[in-house]
């Protein structure tokens, strides 16, 4: 892997990390949405102790069992306030960790394929190739932009680092070699027991911990198993990640019991099971403009079009393995059709933040294919220039694209929550000076919990909100109220009594 530490691939690295800063560049400015209100308002001054008591109690929980979550906004709360700049750095950081390790993971299987299919010649070349490829499509894919610049979706990001953390432990226990080198591998295996035991104990607790910030984590062992396909392992090495798997799948049926979503019927059980996985199918291969969210009727037909394909070659890949063939592409497949499983139930669309962990997979599989294509292309002397100049065209205009449509999709998702961001910034304006009694919110377009925390974290607990119509706002007023309107979605203050 000391070959990626060459100057050219650094060079694109650095390329795509500023690229990606460049397209964020205004996120640092945007205000809280949504959901943020409330998290901030249920770990605002929570002492450590009872943090830990309320993030890890699974009772105290209506809604999913995230316990990380909650100390990661709490660290992130002590840290900067309630300024929303140095959350979105915590964001754009632990984005861009996701995409160099996803582009570690691309060139690992990539040259391990490449060894397991005898050419060792090409594995160098490929795997670089691939892991700068990977990396950069993580970095720049508009489908998930969501998880990047919504605060409340950090658990996909830190979900996904400590899960792909944990993969590459996995990875690490015994490395896959060559069929020439497996027989001097099992030879020696005896004495490598013990320095297999501290990268499979490390694996599954990164493993816990991912399950402790996202729930759809829990797809990390059979992720553990397709990726580390045709690695020699001694039998108990499985046993710790799937005890853990199963502790956690009850855990989660205990804290389901009071989940409001599952109550609010949210989710079910119907035709969105095929659906639903095949919109998120459409939505990797072609984020088209004005798709962010899922809604249009023709991705359930491209993503048919996409599964067919990758059934194809799924077929395929069985007929090499019948002819005892190595198998190069099939674990990646069915890994990233597996993550596609947590948008399933929803009832609606699925939403793109629920993307990131399928387009991580993504990224790796395009990366080995064109890492592989790359490598052997280079064996035909009179096709170099061509094949090559054209990806090297296609790949620069694709990742400018993406940065452009990512830059829309980011402005898109401040606009949407304008009213929410004017809300806050009047509301801790008033307060900062005076405490008012009641402050009635005419007809908010935002959700009612969503104004409601904007009021309290902005007050305090004295402040009481109240949302009405504008038919019933006189009966609502009385002396020490602040009367906020929304004209043209703009929070104003039309009147104090």
């Amino acid at each position: 892997m000391k070959h990626i530490l060459r100057l050219p691939y650094i060079v694109l690295l650095l390329a795509f990390g500023g690229l990606t800063l460049y397209t964020y560049r205004e996120l640092p400015g945007r205000a809280f949405a949504a959901d943020d209100y409330q998290w901030l308002l249920s770990v605002n001054h929570l002492s450590p102790l009872a943090l830990l008591q309320q993030a890890f109690d699974p009772s105290a929980q209506r809604h999913f069992y995230r316990p990380l979550v909650w100390a990661m906004i709490w660290t992130q709360l002590q840290l900067f306030g309630l300024n929303p700049a140095g959350f979105h750095f915590v964001s754009l950081a632990l984005h861009l960790i996701n995409s160099l390790l996803t582009g570690l993971l691309a060139l690992r299987l990539t040259n391990a394929a490449q060894l397991s299919a005898d050419r060792q010649r090409s594995a160098v070349l490929s795997g670089s190739i691939a892991g700068v490829l990977a990396s950069g499509l993580v970095a720049l894919h508009p489908a998930p932009f969501e998880a990047i610049v919504w605060i409340s979706a950090q658990s996909e990001l830190l979900g996904t680092c400590l899960l792909l953390l944990a993969i590459h432990m996995w990875l690490t226990a015994l490395p896959t070699l060559s069929s020439r080198l497996r027989a001097e591998q099992i030879q020696h295996s005896g004495r490598k027991i013990m320095s297999v035991w501290w990268p499979i104990i490390t694996a599954t607790i990164l493993l816990a911990l991912a399950m402790l910030a996202k729930e759809s984590a829990v797809l990390g062992l059979p992720l553990m198993l397709l990726l580390g396909w045709g690695q020699l392992r001694p039998r108990w090495a499985y046993l710790p990640p799937l005890i853990l798997t199963l502790a956690f799948v009850l855990l989660q049926v205990a804290v389901g019991q009071q989940n409001r979503v599952l109550r609010e019927g949210l989710y079910g059980i119907g035709p969105q099971l095929i659906s639903n996985p095949l919109r998120s199918l459409a939505l990797i291969i072609a984020p088209l403009p004005g798709t962010e969210h899922a809604d249009d009727a023709w991705l359930v037909w491209a993503g048919l079009l996409v599964a067919l394909a990758l059934m194809a070659i799924l077929i395929s890949e069985a007929r090499r393995m019948l002819r005892k063939q190595p198998v190069l592409l099939a674990p990646l497949i069915v890994a990233m059709l597996i993550t596609l499983a947590p948008t399933a139930p929803f009832i609606s669309p699925p939403d793109s933040r629920y993307l990131y962990l399928p387009v991580t997979l993504m990224a790796v599989l395009a990366g080995n294919l064109l890492g592989r294509w790359w490598a052997n292309e280079g064996m035909h002397i009179n096709r170099l220039p061509i094949g090559r100049s054209l990806m090297i065209i296609c790949c620069c205009l694709g990742f400018w694209w993406g940065s452009s449509e990512l830059i829309l999709r980011e402005w898109r998702f401040a606009t949407g929550n304008g009213p929410g961001g004017s809300l806050w910034h009047l509301s801790t304006a008033i307060c900062a000076s005076v405490t008012p009694r009641r402050v009635i919110l005419v007809e908010p377009p935002i959700a009612v919990p969503h104004a409601e925390a904007i009021i309290h974290l902005a007050c305090g607990g004295s402040t009481q909100p109240m949302v009405v119509e504008r038919a019933g706002l006189e009966s609502a007023l009385q002396s020490g109220s602040v009367v906020i309107g929304f004209p043209g979605g703009s929070a104003t203050v039309e009147r104090w009594i």
